[in-house]
């Protein structure tokens, strides 16, 4: 593996340091602007949630009738299909609701291990070294970039993946929309016996094969699988439209339809979905905070790199900066989310407003009494 080694000057690192600030800048807004969308996107799923809660009536899944028509209604049956979903290349069929070719190849993906090391006088070195690994990938890798010849791979993959669905499912005496029917997607392998293959393929275990043995493939080897979402139970909560389950349009004109596998009471679902609403909103809160604490410190990377002239010193301005900006853009996360919460929830809102508050006082009283200690300690010293 060949090392490389790039270097930079200080002067060079404080001009790219300079030219970033205007995307520091950029990228603190984004921040901002994904914590405010964020939220109003929380109160508005939250409110949803309650809308179908609200409306919801369990039904039997043996009748349909007309008295629930445009309702929410939820369901629990079988779901099941007559359609054949018949792959074109290798003529396998299989009676289900979902179909997929997963198709694989054995390829090179390339890693780069690398430590920048500053240098006395603010420079900085920083050797990279490739290392290649052998992988199945779904995805073509493209070699063209590598650092290194000798580790080429193949400029296309055949054959490709392929997914079918089917056209009419129905859940007893109910029809699930097309957007039913998307949302369900929990894949089983399925057991291929015969298939028709292409010259150079092989049929081992399920599995098309192209090229060398399991034991020492080759890059370019490729394995094809086959995948079904199975008929089976199902449970729904959607809009009844004659026999048909399609998203609901509440008063707030968004359609809302959930599907669970397996057969689950209306509360349980709406409970998952609750959660789920829950997860995505503290990532994407992690992801705006992050966005912002990187905005902030970018803008002020050019401090640390004036301070690099001594190596320690850039440090201990560098270690400042990201300490800043953490605790600041974490006060400013917190007004921004009581601030698009209060108008919907004020006992959600106010109370993170006051807490930011709160960490507000508390840093500057931090602070101030670190301050008193120093001058008290001086005065001593004198």
């Amino acid at each position: 593996m060949a090392t490389t080694v790039t270097t930079q000057s200080w002067g060079s690192r404080l001009m790219d340091s300079l030219k970033n600030i205007v995307f520091g800048f950029v990228v603190f807004g984004l921040g901002i602007g994904l914590l405010w969308w964020n939220e109003h996107r929380a109160v508005r799923d939250y409110q949803e949630i309650n809308d179908v809660r609200n409306n919801v009536v369990s039904v039997a899944s043996d009748s349909v009738s007309p008295i629930n028509e445009g309702l929410p209604v939820h369901v629990s049956g079988r779901a099941q299909t007559a359609d054949v979903l018949k792959d074109p290349l290798f003529e396998v069929e299989a009676n289900a609701i979902r179909f997929r070719r997963k198709v694989e190849m054995y390829q090179w993906k390339e890693r780069i291990e690398s430590t920048t090391k500053k240098k006395m006088g603010g420079g900085t070195e920083k050797p990279e070294t490739p290392f290649y690994d052998k992988v199945w990938s779904e995805q073509l890798i493209s070699s063209q970039n590598f650092r290194e010849s000798g580790h080429e791979n193949p400029a296309a993959m055949h054959p490709e993946g392929w997914t079918d669905v089917a056209d009419t499912v129905t859940l007893d005496s109910f029809t699930l929309s097309q957007d039913a029917v998307q949302k369900l997607r929990a894949y089983e392998p399925y057991t291929v016996h015969r298939a028709t293959l292409p010259e150079g393929a092989r049929l081992e275990d399920s599995v098309i094969k192209y090229g060398a043995s399991d034991s020492a493939p080759e890059i370019g080897d490729r394995r094809v699988s086959f995948q079904i979402v199975p008929q089976g139970p199902v449970s729904i909560i959607a809009a009844q439209v004659g026999s048909e389950l399609a998203p609901w349009v509440s008063s707030r004109g968004k359609g809302y339809i959930r599907v669970q596998t397996g057969t689950h009471a209306a509360e349980e679902m709406l409970t998952q979905a609750e959660s789920e609403i829950r997860m995505l909103t503290w990532l994407l809160r992690a992801g705006g905070w992050l966005l912002m604490s990187f905005g902030m410190i970018t803008v002020m990377t050019p401090l640390s790199v004036l301070g690099d002239v001594l190596p320690f010193l850039g440090n201990l301005i560098g270690g400042g900066i990201k300490l800043f900006s953490f605790f600041t853009c974490a006060v400013l996360a917190l007004l921004i989310i009581g601030i698009a919460w209060m108008a919907a929830r004020p006992l959600v809102g106010i109370p993170v407003v006051v807490a930011a508050g709160g960490l507000v006082v508390w840093l500057l009283l931090r602070a101030k009494k670190k301050k008193t200690g120093v001058v008290a300690e001086a005065e001593g010293v004198s």
